[in-house]
């Protein structure tokens, strides 16, 4: 350890601040990124420089190196007059951020004036800049997964100028870095890009007096999370309604993963509940950072190489902690589903063993129910192994990165040893000088995957002979359901008192997956090789997507007496 080292913060505060607005074109997909700054820099877009300054932070007073030649704008946010710049437009907005950024170039070298930091929609307040030097304690969590990236820093406001007009705005935008200067010799520098924050959290304390504030880089200013969105998506993908979602609340939008077709979906939640469902479906992770919608492949993450080794030495003594279970997690699975429009049933499997997955949702063909089923059994594998542990303040290791633990066995993976994807990384830095570092990781355990999935998709010919054209499109029960169910014996919505009756997950499964009594309703009385898919309630009969809906398929037998037999023919 190099004695003259030391850490920093810079802290700035944006009372209003308007970050990168993805312009929309006519089919709604966002095509573009418009800067927020007085120079209207676009994300990703060329600018070519001739021997001009790149400096380490927005900050640092000497450049590190010049530089001709095309670069690209890597997020188009301009602050304290200089651009994050990168050598090529596949790494605009990707993470993390340390890896992508060539540098900071002045806005005045990329065509723009270096006047102004940031866009503003209103005037300056009192407190509105670099508040860096009044934090006494900061904690920044990055999350790879599932929870948005958070700050909380302690501010010290013994000065009355935080009572008398300095009192921080909820909405308003806190862009942290953590700067480490003679880290391991003269003039070895280091940072960490937290993100841009809003602002959720004030509560002020007397004696001591002291100014706590937290924000997360989901953007609780917009309605992202909280306003239901109801929509119906045909004929497009995932990566296609990511760019719409994004472009609607004015988020940046980066995709890292194989994009997959979406012909019919129901939305009637917020964007951020649905969206996230919908990248999970297909073992994809949404991540938000400085506002910015990331989506990418965890199982691809996870085959990169490690970016750092720890050794047992290196780590905080006592801090470590490791666990492992069996609850919860799955040595294959099989998926089921008809598809209404068809009347076909598309049956695949994976693995084998008794700890097995059922899955039942909607699937376009056997391909598209491979790549589900994969994904639901390795999101539940995650973490079957979990580590924690802490270190000496890290630069260099992210959420969603992996790491090698060395030390605790004999071999590179005996005893706790091995591979582990980064879930979570918190950094806690304190005006006395203590920076530490925590990791939460999960090992990196053998994936399913679809090209190893086998399955079958059968067509009911019989029913193909009626003439009758059945639609998924409807939200409710169509005339064309009802009427086949007059036909079968059975009404859609019509309900039925069941006595430990056997559920399937198809209509040609033969093991039931369970067995249950009570009220259920019929979901459309279309009788199919003897069994009626069931609901539990009146209001989902004939509701898309189907799978989120229907309970199962009950024989036909079970249902009150029910003939059962497949009438269609």
């Amino acid at each position: 350890m190099f004695k003259g080292r030391s850490v920093t913060l810079d802290v700035i505060y944006r009372a209003v601040y308007e970050t990168t607005t993805p312009t929309v074109n006519a089919g709604g997909a966002a095509s573009g990124i418009s800067g927020a700054s007085s120079g209207s820099a676009a994300a990703g877009s060329a600018v070519t420089l001739d021997n001009a300054p790149f400096y380490y932070t927005s900050t640092i007073a000497t450049p590190s190196v010049y530089k001709s030649g095309t670069f690209y704008f890597y997020d188009g946010i301009l602050i304290n007059g200089r651009y994050r710049m990168t050598v090529s437009a596949d790494l605009c907005g990707k993470l993390p951020v340390g890896q992508n950024v060539t540098g900071w170039v002045p806005a005045s070298f990329c065509g723009g004036s270096s006047a102004s930091t940031e866009n503003q929609k209103g005037g300056a307040s009192k407190l509105d800049g670099q508040i860096g030097k009044e934090v006494e304690s900061l904690t920044y969590v990055d999350n790879a997964a599932d929870e948005s990236d958070s700050i909380d820093l302690t501010l010290n406001a013994q000065d009355r100028k935080w009572l008398n007009g300095w009192m921080p705005d909820r909405g308003a935008v806190l862009y942290p870095r953590i700067i480490g200067r003679d880290w391991n010799r003269p003039g070895d520098s280091r940072l960490i890009e937290c993100g841009l924050f809003v602002l959720d959290d004030v509560s002020y304390h007397d004696t001591p007096t002291t100014l706590q504030v937290g924000g997360v880089s989901k953007p609780s200013d917009t309605d992202f999370s909280e306003l239901d969105q109801e929509a119906v998506w045909k004929n497009t993908s995932i990566r296609r309604i990511g760019e719409s979602i994004a472009a609607r609340h004015g988020l940046g939008f980066t995709y890292d993963a194989d994009d997959y077709d979406i012909e019919c979906d129901e939305q009637n939640e917020p964007d951020s509940s649905y969206y996230n469902q919908l990248c999970r479906n297909y073992g994809l992770i949404l991540k938000i950072y400085a506002k910015r919608l990331w989506v990418y492949d965890r199982e691809a993450y996870k085959a990169k190489k490690e970016v750092r080794t720890f050794d047992r030495k290196q780590i905080i003594r006592g801090s470590l902690n490791y666990s492992t279970t069996l609850s919860g997690t799955f040595t294959g699975g099989y998926f089921s589903y008809t598809d209404p429009d068809t009347d076909s049933d598309i049956i695949c499997s994976v693995g084998g063993g008794k700890r097995t997955k059922s899955v039942n949702r909607r699937a376009t063909s056997v391909h598209d129910a491979s790549i589900q089923l994969c994904a639901e059994i390795n999101n539940a594998n995650h973490g079957m192994t979990k580590l924690r542990f802490s270190v000496d303040g890290d630069w260099t290791v992210s959420a969603g990165n992996n790491i090698r633990l060395t030390g605790y066995g004999n071999g590179p993976e005996s005893g706790l040893n091995g591979k582990y994807f980064v879930d979570r990384v918190t950094h806690k830095l304190t005006r006395s000088g203590g920076f530490t570092t925590d990791f939460e990781c999960s090992k990196v355990e053998k994936a399913f995957h679809y090209w190893e999935v086998g399955g079958t998709i059968s067509y009911n010919e019989e029913l193909g002979k009626s003439g009758e054209d059945y639609s998924n499109d409807y939200e409710t029960t169509s005339p064309t359901a009802n009427a086949a169910s007059t036909a079968a014996g059975a009404e859609a919505g019509g309900a039925v008192t069941l006595n430990n009756a056997p559920f399937y997950c198809g209509s040609t499964d033969t093991n039931p997956s369970c067995y249950k009594s009570g009220t259920f309703y019929y979901y459309d009385g279309i009788l199919t090789n003897g069994r009626y898919r069931m609901t539990n309630s009146a209001a989902r009969c004939g509701k898309l997507p189907v799978g989120a809906n229907v309970t199962g398929w009950v024989p036909a037998g079970s249902c009150n007496g029910g003939a059962d037999k497949n009438t269609d023919g």
